[in-house]
């Protein structure tokens, strides 16, 4: 038997790569980069599984999850993405996926597990071990994300926090004019000491940024395209390997023709035009600022949280660990 498998994701070679992986397979696909044709396609026919990438436009993948499980609650939905980072998986589950995948060839079997387990599911196969695996996990990640958020919440929680040493954000702006240098060193001492404060690390080059980068990665990068010795975006792809978390902005300008490209997890998703002066770049940096503030103090939180209930992580990981094995041994 076979079931039809809805990919949606705004990357077309990925896109292409993953229907035809599954078309292989002998699975009925049918794929869209936008999440708009997503719904109308959930709307109008019953799809047994569901890929979603985490950068879908406009809705994002975390919500577009979430609208799947709303409108078609039989079906099956992974979250695929390419950024190894614990919240992004968190929020795939709890917003009801039953996996979330990496985009990477090593992540590729857990996939054509999720599809063969939703072929046997449709056939009519014996599933139900698997079933209560699959639920188990998703419980267990429920829970540990809600004794996670509410910890934040507990005052000796807050004072444990406050007693730990806190990292700035650190914005590295590469470029061998100084104008953008300038423009964001300025906000920068504007914002010092505040909530939002950051660091400028300003470059000369894009082999100056490897050099000074390559072993910790800045939390925003900013980096005119038309380096003299490399393009801007191959220094996001490059520093991108060792932080996939990473936020980047690419820019050519500011002036007559001139571009800024904003770049998540690798991937660009926006381009900011007419980029004919510095307002738009410093505002978009200040978005990006706020949200790895809000990355830094996450990570914070959860080095205490790891701290102080190791062992109960421990337990959490070995137990999954085991529905694993069963999921698995159920299926074959």
């Amino acid at each position: 038997m076979s079931i039809d498998l809805l990919v949606v994701d705004p990357h077309e070679r990925d896109r292409q790569g993953i229907a035809g992986y599954f078309t292989r397979m002998g699975l009925r696909v049918t794929e869209t980069a936008d999440a708009r044709e997503g719904h109308t396609l959930l709307r109008d026919r019953f799809f047994a599984l569901v890929l979603v990438d985490i950068d879908i436009e406009p809705w994002g993948g975390l919500d577009f999850v979430a609208h799947v499980r709303s409108l078609s609650p039989r079906s099956e939905v992974a979250l695929m993405t390419t950024r190894r980072a614990w919240d992004v998986a968190i929020g795939g589950y709890r917003g009801g996926a039953a996996d979330v995948v990496f985009k990477d060839p090593s992540d590729a079997p857990r996939l054509r597990e999720l599809a063969e387990r939703v072929v046997r599911r449709w056939s009519g196969s014996a599933e139900a071990p698997e079933s209560l695996a699959a639920e188990s996990k998703s419980v267990l990640d429920d829970m540990l994300a809600r004794l996670l958020e509410l910890s934040q919440h507990v005052p000796a929680t807050q004072s444990r926090l406050a007693a730990m040493v806190k990292s700035s954000v650190r914005v590295a702006v590469v470029d061998h004019e100084p104008p953008v240098q300038q423009a964001l060193a300025a906000v920068s001492a504007e914002t010092r000491g505040g909530a939002f404060a950051f660091e400028v690390l300003p470059m000369p080059s894009g082999g100056a940024a490897l050099d000074m980068l390559s072993g910790s990665p800045p939390d925003v990068l900013v980096t005119r395209d038309d380096l003299f010795d490399l393009p801007g975006a191959t220094l996001i792809a490059a520093l991108d390997e060792r932080a996939s978390d990473m936020l980047a902005i690419v820019y050519r300008g500011p002036g007559a023709g001139g571009e800024a490209t904003v770049f998540e997890g690798g991937h660009a998703v926006r381009t900011i035009r007419p980029f004919d002066e510095l307002g738009p770049l410093v505002k978009e940096v200040r978005t990006m600022v706020e949200r790895a503030t809000a990355a830094l103090e996450h990570r914070r939180l959860m080095d205490l949280f790891r701290m102080e209930h190791s062992d109960l992580l421990r337990r959490y990981g070995v137990l999954r660990a085991r529905l694993d094995e069963a999921a698995r041994a159920s299926g074959g």
